[in-house]
């Protein structure tokens, strides 16, 4: 079967659903999901946070996982035990481990390709210096293309209309992840499913998830460098110039070759898999059972009285 048709008439792809988002358990349709494994028909509003991203770093203060003191008093839900007790030791008053959500996606029915190999870019943004090293990334996946039968590149939304451009009979162009889609999390499950390999120039939740779903990963060619003015605009970091300077620390290739020196390789070729490892990262271990996500989630009865009058009352107390 030809590749590329095997690839048009799968539904890996699944469409786009867009959805409101109320909180951050409804990213990339997390809240969709959960929903469909308890037995319910649509996802209840949840009353607690859950930490989506990987923490590939060490972290040293409860902001470099995206928290707010305020939102210390709310409970939280992270991959490991060992975030757990870091953020306890952070002041969080109501922390549960219960792996990341992308731990709680089942495999999928796709057919793996041999001898495929799917890449992720860096996201575009706006910067000038975000495309150009965009367009330096696939001028190196050209190169590797020769080495694959099958050869693909993930985009995000806001960046598949750009990485389009760049694409051509021989490197597709796939749609990944939106935050508000809420068949994100099994797309992306599809598409690492699919794969045989799974190449990168920039470290984040992709490696992990790849590695859970038992791909042969890698990280190669010149690694991308994000700057100070890419933090800075993001809404997460609060104008915080420490956490900003840390991250750029995370971010960069001596911190992660240190941290994370097997998936360093000269070509994608060599990229192995890292199944166990992952299985621990994502935190699989600490799976919630359905009648445990129902209370941490607020989604009982009583659990849904008690956070919406909470909500009411907060916004009371604000407007006096």
């Amino acid at each position: 079967m030809n590749n590329n048709n095997y690839f048009d008439s799968n539904n890996y792809i699944l469409k786009t659903n867009k959805i409101k988002l109320r909180n951050e358990v409804d990213r990339y349709g997390f809240s969709y999901q959960l929903a469909k494994k308890i037995g319910f028909q649509k996802p209840p509003r949840a009353f607690c946070g859950w930490s989506h991203g990987w923490a590939f770093y060490k972290p040293v203060s409860f902001v470099d996982l995206y928290y707010t003191s305020g939102e210390l008093k709310n409970r939280i839900v992270v991959a490991t035990k060992q975030l757990d007790q870091f953020l306890v030791s952070q002041g969080a008053e109501k922390v549960v481990a219960g792996g990341l959500p992308f731990a709680y996606i089942n495999k999928s029915n796709c057919k793996r390709i041999s001898d495929s190999i799917v890449f992720f870019p860096p996201h575009s943004g706006s910067s000038t210096i975000q495309k150009k090293a965009v367009k330096s990334y696939f001028e190196y996946i050209y190169e590797q293309e020769k080495s694959f039968e099958f050869v693909a590149v993930c985009a995000s939304g806001i960046d598949y209309e750009l990485f389009s451009k760049y694409g051509n009979h021989k490197v597709k162009i796939i749609y990944g992840a939106e935050s508000d889609d809420s068949n994100s999390l099994l797309r992306i499950r599809n598409i690492f499913d699919t794969f045989d390999f799974v190449s990168t120039n920039v470290m984040g939740s992709h490696v992990l998830y790849a590695s859970y779903c038992g791909c042969k990963v890698s990280i190669c060619g010149d690694m991308y460098k994000y700057t100070f003015n890419e933090f800075h605009a993001e809404n997460g970091f609060h104008n915080n110039i420490q956490q900003i300077e840390r991250f750029l620390l995370y971010f960069s290739e001596s911190y992660i070759k240190k941290r994370h020196p097997h998936f360093f390789v000269s070509n994608p070729r060599q990229g192995r898999e890292f199944l166990e490892w992952s299985k621990i990262e994502i935190g699989a271990e600490n799976i919630l059972s359905n009648q445990k996500l129902i209370d941490v989630l607020g989604w009982s009865i009583s659990g849904q009285i008690y956070g919406y009058l909470k909500g009411i009352k907060r916004r009371l107390f604000v407007n006096l």
